[in-house]
């Protein structure tokens, strides 16, 4: 089993430009900070599982030689399925993976084919929700940290950074109701915001993060 390296979160300033922002959740704006940070580094081709052209994931990869944009739905440059990539052995340089794994069913299979065909010293950047709601189409699982050194056997994890704490993920939470307006959803809203003025200096590594963010790289 491979021991993960000492947790941290996500810091980056919890502000009134994120919450009001309409067209992403905090989650996702977490997430893409996450990819930001640590895609720069990646080198090679980078495959994208699960990706999805619209959101531009392209941009975070500058030193990348190649980029492909991989799914079984929506718009994509090529088909690919994690549970059976028709790859072969060690022969993906990097893989990026962000928030797909809770829509696989068979995720021991997903990593299974990730660790078969990442070369040795091949990089994974994987981000997975855990105290978001459920959406998309289907939604299975919510995995706690201490599941994921198990998964990933055969790889030596780099970094394990939470996404926000415990005041995003109850302003991610307000945030989301995007039901009718009712007074309810004006409720929420507003309550939301008042976490957001109040308590966004105070975020801390806890046990409740919106999700994880983990680079690893595959071992020998």
């Amino acid at each position: 089993m491979t021991d993960a390296p000492p947790q941290h979160v996500l810091l980056e300033d919890l502000g009134l430009r994120v919450y009001l922002d309409k067209r992403k959740s905090i989650l996702r704006h977490y997430q893409d900070l996450f990819v930001q940070r640590y895609g720069a580094t990646l080198q090679g081709e980078v495959i994208e599982i699960g990706g999805e052209r619209a959101y531009g994931h392209e941009r975070f990869f500058p030193r990348a030689s190649k980029y492909r944009c991989t799914n079984i739905a929506r718009e994509h440059d090529e088909y690919l399925d994690v549970t059976a990539m028709g790859l072969a052995d060690a022969s993906v340089d990097a893989f990026v993976c962000v928030s797909v794994l809770e829509h696989v069913f068979d995720i021991r299979t997903a990593i299974h084919e990730i660790t078969r065909t990442l070369k040795p010293g091949g990089r994974l950047l994987l981000v997975v929700p855990f105290a978001f709601p459920q959406h998309d189409e289907v939604d299975f699982w919510r995995l706690c940290a201490d599941a994921y050194p198990r998964l990933l056997e055969g790889f030596k994890i780099d970094a394990f950074v939470h996404l926000g704490g415990l005041f995003s993920t109850i302003a991610d939470n307000l945030k989301r109701p995007k039901d009718r307006v009712t007074k309810r959803y004006f409720f929420h809203k507003l309550l939301g915001l008042g976490v957001v003025m109040l308590f966004r200096h105070f975020e801390t590594l806890d046990g409740i993060p919106l999700g994880f963010g983990i680079q690893a790289t595959r071992c020998g």
